[in-house]
């Protein structure tokens, strides 16, 4: 990480250590932040049984129900499980650098979130979808021992995702931080980054010159991801016609997370970005004082 980065994480933490994460009521949290969850578990306590779903322990099959019907069945127990946090971070390269508005301002998000995980004493994963899925070296200790890749990779998130699905907490709370700005269908992204999560939550940063562009005139347009160049005119034609693709896109992404279940939260980055991000988060309840 770089100097700029690190600095970054380490004012989100002095800001966040005021504030935990809230975790739902009907996590059924006790004292020690430890829940009961019905999913197999290591106690005697035994509950019930349910069908097999993808991803469950393969211990708990009921081979002899198996044997006399051919169906998979899985045993439930009472377990306790800690509730976890798995922070999400857009690695791509439209989302950086870290010393512009956009950057500093999803590595602030990152970061606020991450100390308000472990101040509620939720285990927390920490996940850079770039090129390839990778969870960040450090991410169950304090913000000085992040490691996260910076914001290179031409990859978007949507690909990376679907094509390589980290190993995340069934539900547990997921959280990501992205600008979004891929083409293609949000519904499939969504449906996957959501699927077996208590609470989803994607905060959606944009910068301020990306939802009022100014009239550059003749321009020299580079595609940070691709590194594809266009010669253009950006008058107020071109300009009206960006900001109605644009009106498409983020209604496109806002019914999909409707669908899905996702909350939305759309964020500016710019001087008072990082403030209104907080109270954003505190308000729709995400963040509480601790």
């Amino acid at each position: 990480m770089t100097p700029e980065a690190r600095d970054i994480l380490l004012a989100a933490e002095r800001e966040g250590g005021r504030y935990a994460l809230a975790v739902p009521r009907d996590l059924g949290t006790r004292s020690g932040g430890t829940r009961l969850g019905s999913r197999p578990g290591r106690s005697l306590d035994f509950r019930d049984f349910r069908d097999y779903q993808p991803g469950d322990d393969l211990r708990w099959i009921d081979w002899g129900i198996y044997a006399r019907s051919d169906r998979l069945t899985v045993k439930l127990y009472q377990e306790e499980v800690v509730p976890h946090l798995d922070l999400l971070v857009d690695g791509s390269r439209s989302l950086g650098p870290v010393t512009a508005a956009k950057g500093a301002l999803a590595l602030r998000l990152a970061g606020l979130l991450g100390v308000a995980a472990l101040n509620a004493r939720c285990s927390l994963a920490g996940w850079s979808l770039g090129e390839r899925v990778q969870r960040w070296p450090g991410d169950g200790a304090g913000l000085a021992t992040w490691e996260l890749p910076e914001f290179t990779a031409s990859r978007s998130p949507g690909e990376s995702l679907l094509a390589e699905p980290p190993a995340l907490r069934r539900n547990g709370i997921r959280t990501l931080v992205s600008d979004l700005l891929w083409p293609g269908e949000p519904l499939p992204f969504l449906r996957r980054f959501a699927d077996g999560a208590q609470l989803a939550v994607v905060l959606w940063v944009l910068a301020a010159e990306e939802l009022s562009p100014p009239l550059w005139g003749n321009s020299r347009l580079v595609d940070v991801e691709s590194g594809e160049e266009l010669e253009v005119r950006v008058d107020e034609h071109a300009r009206q016609v960006y900001l109605q693709a644009l009106a498409e896109h983020q209604a496109l992404w806002r019914e999909a997370a409707r669908a899905c279940g996702v909350q939305l939260v759309e964020l500016t980055a710019g001087p008072e970005g990082g403030h209104v991000a907080l109270e954003a988060l505190v308000r729709m309840g995400l963040l509480e004082a601790s």
